[in-house]
């Protein structure tokens, strides 16, 4: 789909950019519009008409002009027959043609109607596509700037509710007031053609509409703007607030959550009420602007009949005309409103798209690795790595060789996880490469690298898609063999479909320890010559640390390198050689007997 991040660009003409795969559909559908005019417009002149019959019948001969007003009589007259026509054949043909333009008005209607709802859901559509692909190309180092880390806590409110906000928009803008403009235009022509004079006084008292009309759409844009902005916030607000419901149980904040959950929810409910009151203004101001206009035409037109400069056929005519005009004119002050808001949405969702873009990260990773070896090596190369302009990692060298657990110490903000990031590709280098050899062994490999990250994401699915993630289908036995390594059991009332019971939100809730057993499985299915694992075990109990550690012992035994963060003695212990980092260097590497007696271990943690 054809998009611009453009912010020269208004959010209206992005739409219309969004729509040009769909260009013949809508020029169908606006050329649908012109007709739905023409056709309005000549009910609201047969109309008048057929009342005329109905109320006062006739026998004799009716004049062109009194059915129709002069201008249409002689505009007519070349393809007219005589100066009029016998009110008996009008009687026969009037209810045919009637239903007739009625049925094929209906018709065209729903046709037009329903091409723009397809048109609308379709780029809904599109717009979510666009906002995740987007978000999951931002790069990770760029997640904290301020419009990124605002667009990214309002994700949800963006593909839920402003979406849908837009697709009204879509739907109303380029499919409502085309169809309801075209007979507003149609059929005031129609008015100034029946009579100029009542035409140019109706229009003249309702003048005034479309001053205060612009006046109140720019306000409401505004409200509308900050209402959808506290929606998202209190949206997430709510999410967050009960994925720590055991921390609010556990410190008894139960009350103050919920004043601070009506305080939010009574801002809310103000912006939104403003808008809506702001909204309620219209339709009244309209409709008495407009029954005002409507009772200085008909008392004019009464005293035309009177003097007879106006026929009673022309001006049922124009007052037909009028109430549909009336209604039409109706539904776009609806429009109106829901516009607004609608352009609010599209801004909100368009600024999302056009800063995730422009902090896309695609694939960094300049790993190489050379394939038929008899031993796996995973080698480092005067990596240096930057966030913004400080150097988080300097000059990192090192080999990592199959058969051998590495773990990475040292404080907080070491560079540990920089290590991690460059491996991943989560960072681009500075400086240096990364590369290696992959022994034979791994040769049926489904992925280089598998990691075990800190904070352990779930997406929603079965578990067994959980663990062969990134790929949707899973081998049976393999899954199941990986469960049993980590010790998850299957055999569980919770899970009565197996490997086939969704988990994840919106679904089966597990445990953290649950969670990162599953995703210790993951290592174990795919079966990676490469593994990294960040804190892997932090959710574990002792005992099963344990177990979990053996199995890492086992995964270097068959051939892995295995790279570890680790702040807990268990794992420590459990690695062959250990990598000390200060300041984003690397001051000390080697055995682990050797590191944690050398004099900079004990002097960076006397």
């Amino acid at each position: 789909m054809e998009q611009t991040s453009t912010s020269k660009l208004s959010a209206r003409k992005q739409i219309a950019r969004s729509l040009r795969p769909w260009r013949f559909r809508v020029f169908a559908a606006n050329f649908a519009a012109v007709l739905l005019g023409l056709l309005a417009a000549l009910m609201g002149v047969l109309i008048g008409p057929a009342l005329k019959l109905l109320l006062t019948p006739t026998e004799g001969l009716l004049t062109w002009k009194e059915l129709f007003g002069s201008v249409w009589a002689e505009s007519l007259s070349p393809y007219l027959q005589g100066s009029g026509v016998a009110a008996a054949q009008i009687y026969y043909v009037l209810p045919f043609a009637l239903v007739a333009v009625a049925t094929f008005k209906s018709a065209l209607t729903f046709w037009q109607w329903l091409t723009w709802e397809k048109l609308g859901e379709r780029l809904a559509y599109e717009w979510r596509q666009d906002l995740v692909d987007s978000f999951v190309l931002v790069s990770p180092g760029q997640r904290d700037d301020g419009m990124i880390a605002r667009a990214e806590a309002h994700l949800g409110g963006l593909i839920s509710q402003d979406i849908r906000t837009c697709r009204d928009y879509v739907v109303h803008y380029f499919g409502g007031l085309p169809r309801e403009g075209f007979q507003v235009v149609f059929m005031a022509i129609s008015l100034l053609v029946l009579s100029p004079k009542l035409f140019f006084i109706f229009f003249f008292c309702l003048a005034p509409i479309g001053g205060v009309l612009n006046r109140l759409g720019k306000k409401l844009r505004r409200r509308a703007s900050a209402a959808l902005e506290d929606n998202s916030i209190l949206g997430e607000w709510i999410q967050q607030r009960l994925l720590g419901l055991e921390t609010i149980k556990q410190f008894r904040t139960e009350n103050s959550e919920v004043q601070s959950m009506q305080s939010s929810s009574q801002d809310l409910f103000e912006r939104f009420f403003r808008a809506a009151r702001l909204k309620a203004r219209t339709s009244p101001l309209i409709e008495f602007l407009g029954v005002f206009a409507m009772s200085v035409v008909l008392a004019i037109a009464f005293h035309d009949i009177a003097a007879g400069d106006l026929s009673g056929s022309v001006a049922m005519s124009f007052f037909s005309t009028l109430a549909l005009l009336a209604q039409s004119a109706a539904k776009l002050g609806r429009y109106f409103n829901s516009n607004r808001e609608g352009i609010a949405a599209a801004d909100r969702i368009f600024d999302a798209i056009g800063g995730f873009r422009a902090a896309s990260l695609k694939d960094v990773r300049s790993s190489e690795f050379g394939t038929g070896a008899e031993n796996s090596v995973l080698e480092l190369k005067d990596v240096t790595l930057r966030y913004n302009e400080a150097a988080a990692l300097k000059n990192f060298t090192y080999r990592f060789q199959s058969g051998k657990i590495y773990c990475l110490i040292g404080r907080s903000g070491a560079g540990k996880s920089s290590v991690f990031n460059a491996i991943l590709g989560l960072r681009p280098l500075s400086t240096g490469g990364i590369g290696g050899t992959i022994a034979r062994q791994f040769d049926d490999r489904t992925l280089d690298l598998a990691y075990l990250p800190q904070q352990v994401p779930i997406i929603p699915a079965k578990i067994g898609e959980v663990i062969s993630y990134p790929f949707s289908s899973y081998d049976l036995v393999r899954a199941q063999h990986a469960l049993q390594t980590v010790q998850f059991s299957l055999a569980n009332d919770r899970l009565p479909l197996g490997l086939d019971t969704m988990v994840g939100p919106g679904a089966l809730q597990l445990s953290g320890g649950q969670l990162q057993r599953l995703q210790l499985a993951r290592l174990v299915y795919h079966h990676a010559p490469f593994v990294l694992v960040d804190e892997g075990t932090s959710a574990l109990d002792p005992e099963l640390e344990k177990v979990i550690l053996d199995f890492v012992r086992d995964l270097a035994r068959k051939g892995t390198v295995v790279l570890m963060i680790a702040h807990r003695r268990a794992a420590v212990d459990v690695s062959d050689e250990l990598l000390l980092l200060e300041d984003g260097q690397l001051v000390a590497a080697g055995a682990k007997s050797e590191v944690l007696q050398s004099g900079v271990f004990k002097e960076l943690f006397r």
